[in-house]
């Protein structure tokens, strides 16, 4: 029997198993981050405010949720911080709205149109009865808009004011007889 030859170790040397690491600190996972959820939800709430008042002069509902699903995007990629995450708030508010528009009936899209300006004009219609009530005169048709000739008698008005201005002698001698 031979005998087996011992390992002769240094003194400091242990095994892996044994070695202690620093562990890095991580935040507990039920910990939650108020603040991150106000940086998103403000950035959603900014985000719906900005695309109704872009749509209220006048854009479109799809260019709206498009100009908040890249900016956003955009803002979100070259910000850090609560910034980032109010960014990301932005276009995902765009994106939703985005999504909303595309699952809207074209037929549903004209009627409501059409049914604006319906409102719109019933409004109008409304205000201009009011005045009337009132005693003001309609800024409907001129005075003069139903007499014959419209065009012609301007003409010969025009034509009569620049003798007077010019002191012609006869300010009739081109009248159409």
């Amino acid at each position: 029997m031979s005998k087996s030859k011992k390992k002769h170790r240094h003194r400091n040397a242990a095994s892996l198993a044994a070695v202690r690491r620093p562990r890095a600190s991580k935040p507990d996972d039920d910990e939650i981050d108020v603040g991150t959820i106000l940086a998103a939800l403000g950035g959603g709430l900014g985000g719906a405010f900005a695309g109704g008042w872009l749509a209220s002069r006048g854009w479109t509902e799809e260019a709206v949720s498009a100009v908040m699903a890249v900016g956003g995007g955009v803002a979100a990629a070259l910000t850090d911080g609560p910034a980032r995450v109010a960014s990301m708030g932005v276009a995902a508010a765009g994106a939703g709205q985005f999504a909303l528009t595309l699952f809207e009936d074209p037929e549903e899209k004209r009627i409501k149109g059409a049914a604006e300006k319906m409102a719109k004009k019933l409004i109008a219609d409304k205000e201009t009865a009011a005045k009337l009530v009132a005693g003001d005169k309609p800024a409907g048709k001129p005075a003069n808009a139903a007499a014959p000739y419209g065009t012609e008698q301007a003409f010969n008005r025009a034509r009569s004011r620049l003798a007077a201005l010019y002191d012609e002698e006869d300010p009739e001698r081109y009248a159409d007889a």
